[in-house]
């Protein structure tokens, strides 16, 4: 049987550990504080509850790409040591990490890079099926390119966000736009798909914007034509109480199948875009 190593980045929310021969490279989270930038290695100087803290106390963040010497060095160590190695990463439509990782492979024939479209529990679904597949010694390049073409039009999330602050931040709710959702409370949705991060509709009602939320995964992805596969439920463990982000937990259970829900939170990298207080609903069809 052949040996696979598996890299991704800490977009895909995996724990360190939970798979053998599976290597994480970081996403950068920096702060600045008095003028200086400090700089924060998601999921090993910093975690997403630690995150949402700061952003909730005002604390000025963004993100960078993951360090490139680092994936450099560690694709010239694993090449050597593995058969194969399967690189994926955080979606171009949000960062430019996969033309970065894409060019430092270029040089090893063993060394393959996929371009992938979600983030979070959407993404490690994937990881989860490749690591199956390559225990059972079936794993190959095509397989991997198959199964993300798959997910790119079987898996879809939307985001709810209720506080537009840190969306106006980062230029993603501009002027007017911004005053008026702020001014009418408005919940802004916003899907997580093949596009990135897309405004799509927004609601003055928690139960309008959970109703939504069904609206949009059913357009992007046929839901009530096909059968539910997986569904994951994202939401912060420490967003405000104000913003009532358990109440969207508990409408959505009501409308959506009874099965097994899985529940996370956003990777951080896209925390620092969205803010501490978000609801996620995430489904896979068949």
């Amino acid at each position: 049987m052949k040996k696979c190593a598996i890299v991704v980045d800490s977009c895909f929310n995996i724990p360190n550990g939970k798979y053998k021969d599976l290597y994480i490279i970081p996403n950068i989270i920096n702060e600045e504080v008095d003028g200086k930038i400090v700089s924060y290695r998601d999921g090993e100087t910093i975690n997403n509850d630690r995150l949402c803290e700061k952003l909730n106390n005002n604390a000025k963040i963004s993100t960078s790409t993951p360090i490139i010497g680092e994936f450099i060095t560690l694709i010239a160590k694993l090449s050597s040591e593995y058969d194969e190695v399967y690189c994926l990463c955080i979606p171009t439509t949000i960062s430019s990490t996969y033309n970065n990782w894409k060019m430092a492979a270029e040089d090893y024939k063993n060394v393959f890079v996929f371009n992938q479209t979600l983030v979070g529990r959407l993404s490690s679904w994937t990881i989860d099926d490749i690591v199956q597949t390559r225990d059972h010694g079936k794993l190959t390049k095509k397989y991997v390119e198959q199964l993300i073409n798959n997910s790119t039009s079987n898996r879809a999330g939307v985001i709810v966000v209720p506080d537009v602050s840190y969306l106006q931040k980062g230029g993603r709710v501009k002027g007017f736009k911004a005053f008026i959702a702020n001014a009418l409370h408005l919940k802004l949705i916003i899907s997580l798909d093949k596009d990135g991060l897309q405004f799509r509709d927004k609601s003055l009602s928690i139960k309008g914007a959970v109703d939504k939320m069904i609206i949009w995964i059913d357009k992007l992805i046929h839901l009530k034509s096909k059968q539910i596969k997986r569904i994951v439920i994202m939401k912060s463990a420490v967003s405000v109480e104000r913003f009532k982000i358990d109440e969207y937990v508990e409408l959505l259970k009501q409308k959506i199948p009874d099965v097994n829900i899985e529940y996370e939170c956003l990777p951080a990298v896209i925390i620092a875009h969205t803010g501490p207080n978000y609801i996620v609903l995430g489904i896979e069809v068949e």
